[in-house]
């Protein structure tokens, strides 16, 4: 990266939860001249000339708010409505980047810091479940030693009635946080350009998935910026899942999870399923091929 580039954290591990980011930089002029790579990667675009935008899909976002605009914007924090981190703007211009037509709640649940608790998270879902969304986004992760038996329960009662909860496996190199390393989630870690496994994604067998997940352009606070980790994957794979589900006409988290890891990812790594890369890259196959080639 160029030496003139603003790098700065966004990490709290003062409240209850956090984000999983590892930097973010102003975008040099060249990336906002490039084309993204991690769509291209995915094979959003190739959906999006099918057709397919999302239509008919509700997605929940649990983040610290944004600036573009959603269908339903709801404040759990004490400070004013917008956002204030730049992390919701960031997940949220990734989402509309691959599926434009779908409907967003953004339930804002962190604040400035980057953080947020329990309380304000377990209030967002049961906001978004009244909603009735089809996906939550949950780009952050708990910190170790918080107790989450009742979130747990929450989440398990939102499963039942049809959610499909998308969670950050977490960057801090151990193994996936909360809520990703619970069953019955999609635990997304991040892979590079080059489809490798970054070295800040957590790992081990709870992860389902990879995403781009390195140098991530998208809109924040200071205009276009670049962000790294598992929060940027994360929102890859809930677009994507919104396309797969407005063509399929699927719901039902078992169904959709079966489909999409049999059927619609590049097997990275090790043969098989694997502690990190999950089952693989998602992107679409038509007839079994996937639409883009693996790097050699």
């Amino acid at each position: 990266m160029q030496s003139n580039t603003e790098t700065f954290k966004i990490l709290s591990t003062e409240n209850d939860t956090y984000f999983p980011v590892i930097d973010v930089r102003q975008a040099p002029e060249a990336s906002l001249r490039a084309t993204n790579y991690n769509y291209e990667m995915i094979g959003s675009k190739k959906l999006n000339a099918m057709g397919l935008f999302g239509n008919s899909i509700k997605i929940g976002i649990v983040d610290s708010g944004c600036i573009q605009g959603v269908y339903r914007y709801k404040n759990f924090t004490a400070e004013r409505d917008t956002d204030l981190n730049g992390h919701g703007s960031h997940v949220t211009s990734i989402l509309l980047d691959i599926a434009a037509a779908a409907t967003y709640y953004m339930a804002k649940a962190m604040d400035v810091t980057g953080g947020g608790t329990k309380k304000q998270v377990i209030e967002a879902i049961r906001w978004l479940r009244a909603e009735r969304v089809n996906l939550v986004n949950c780009s952050f992760g708990f910190n170790k030693g918080v107790d989450v038996l009742d979130l747990l329960a929450l989440i398990r009662e939102c499963e039942a009635e049809g959610m499909i909860f998308v969670c950050a496996a977490g960057n801090d190199g151990g193994t996936p946080l909360f809520p990703s390393l619970e069953s019955n989630v999609f635990c997304v870690g991040a892979v590079d350009k080059d489809m490798v496994v970054t070295d800040f994604s957590n790992k081990g067998l709870e992860v389902d998935l990879v995403a781009p997940g390195k140098d991530i352009l998208g809109l924040s606070l200071k205009g276009f910026v670049l962000m790294s980790g598992t929060s940027q994957a994360t929102p890859h794979v809930t677009g994507m899942l919104a396309l797969f589900m407005e063509k399929s006409g699927l719901r039902d988290f078992l169904q959709v999870y079966s489909f999409i890891t049999q059927n619609s990812v590049m097997d990275l790594g090790v043969r098989g399923a694997d502690g990190s890369y999950g089952h693989g890259l998602i992107q679409p196959t038509f007839g079994g091929v996937p639409v883009v080639e693996p790097k050699k």
